[in-house]
């Protein structure tokens, strides 16, 4: 007999992975905590991510009732094409024409109809919708579920990461592309006002995007649903220390998608700015070790001129890549929310030198759990102190597995979603 529970619609822009990337990771831990309560239907897909059925882990499939995936790409979409040719040639015209971001879920007729084919056939008891981008397809199914509870995961305060990136464009001197991103936060921000109160709960992943979003929009339903990683299945050991003689080396090891823009001017500012710095203040070996999809011209050429780094790309597994790492460098300058690849660097018992920005959203101190600096100077100088000081990197690398245990593990999860405040 099957067993009595409320159905849930879960909607994601990505398919919940537990080994994907940071957005995946994240869909993945908080479906699997829903799935002890509800009948979940899983719809995945955006613009920016398509999948299959078939793409989705056998895990997954065991926790989901159906699984169904959103035809969003162009070429099978008049309007959508049209969006898109308009979004790249006629900027001002597309502006007129749709006041909203790029990638806010549009519903057009074609995709009306499929949603009507694919979802999930009966009562719908609760909307549980990942990013605010993926609003419109909840919004579609509340029409015919009007008494559903509607839940968000903002995850991202979107109109904050589009201005901090606006900047990020603009210090790379992209101004149009900055002007853009930047109208597009206004736009969110308009949207944040009129979407979030009509939701019944809005999560968050830190305490810190938690009283922004109350304060700014008078909320009182926001819950913290902290960002979370599986720890590895094999615990990997601390690195021994290999002295700091000229002719050995040391491995400094960057995880995260080169598609979204705040990683490829991570990788740019290390590379650039740092690594110059760096060479001149230790006389070690240095390896710098890029692992993620996405990586452009820029990356490309800006990795051939380097004569220390290796675009290693996507991979199946990045527990052999930490593995032979003797650090982790997040030198985020800008975005939103909590950088999960921080706590799976964590979780795999790495140090870490990072950026305040990156570091933001977790509960991490300077010389306790990590290294922070946010200029050239400060963070080549904090890398060279972790490859001449191995008894730090042990002592950061104790206490960011404690935080990561304490404050950050996938059972914590279900306290947020289902704390009724």
């Amino acid at each position: 007999m099957t067993e009595s529970k409320p159905s849930l619609l879960y909607i994601s822009p990505v398919m919940p992975l537990p080994g994907g990337n940071g957005l995946a990771m994240r869909a993945y831990n908080v479906l699997k905590a829903l799935a002890q309560k509800y009948h979940v239907h899983l719809l995945a897909g955006s613009g920016s991510f398509r999948f299959r059925p078939e793409d989705a882990c056998e895990e997954l499939a065991g926790l989901c009732t159906s699984i169904a995936c959103i035809p969003s790409h162009p070429g099978n979409n008049p309007d959508l094409l049209l969006r898109a040719l308009l979004h790249r040639f006629g900027y001002p015209l597309y502006r007129r024409l749709f006041r909203a971001p790029r990638d806010y879920f549009p519903l057009t007729g074609r995709i009306e109809r499929t949603l009507n084919r694919i979802g999930p056939g009966g009562q719908i008891d609760v909307i549980h919708v990942f990013r605010l981008y993926m609003f419109p397809v909840a919004e579609f199914y509340l029409h015919g579920n009007p008494s559903a509870a509607c839940r968000l995961d903002l995850d991202d305060v979107e109109s904050e990461t589009r201005r901090r990136i606006s900047v990020l464009f603009r210090l790379g001197g992209d101004g149009k592309t900055a002007d853009r991103t930047l109208m597009d936060a206004a736009l969110y921000e308009s949207i944040e006002g009129a979407v979030l109160p009509r939701c019944r709960r809005v999560f968050v992943c830190s305490e810190i995007d938690r009283e922004k979003v109350c304060r700014k929009y008078r909320l009182s339903n926001v819950a913290v649903v902290p960002n979370t990683v599986q720890l590895p299945a094999v615990q990997l050991s601390t690195r021994a220390p290999t002295g700091c003689s000229a002719t050995e080396g040391f491995t400094f090891l960057f995880v995260g998608s080169m598609g979204y823009y705040p990683n490829r001017d991570a990788v740019l500012f290390f590379c650039r700015q740092v690594l110059p710095l760096l060479r001149r203040l230790t006389t070690r070996t240095i390896s710098l070790k890029l692992v993620g999809s996405g990586a452009g011209r820029e990356i490309a050429e800006a990795v051939s001129r380097t004569r220390e780094a290796e675009l290693v790309g996507h991979v199946a597994d990045v527990t052999p890549h930490y593995d032979k790492a003797d650090a982790v460098i997040v030198p985020i300058r800008g975005g939103g929310g909590t950088r999960i690849k921080v706590l799976e660097a964590f979780a795999h018992r790495r140090p870490v030198v990072s950026t305040h920005a990156g570091m933001e959203g977790i509960d991490a101190h300077h010389e306790v759990h990590a290294l922070l600096a946010d200029n050239e100077q400060g963070f080549s100088a904090q890398c060279a102190r972790l490859m001449d000081d191995f008894d730090l990197g042990r002592r950061l690398v104790e206490s960011a597995f404690h935080l990561l245990c304490t404050r950050y593990h996938p059972a914590l999860t279900a306290e947020g979603l289902f704390d009724e405040m």
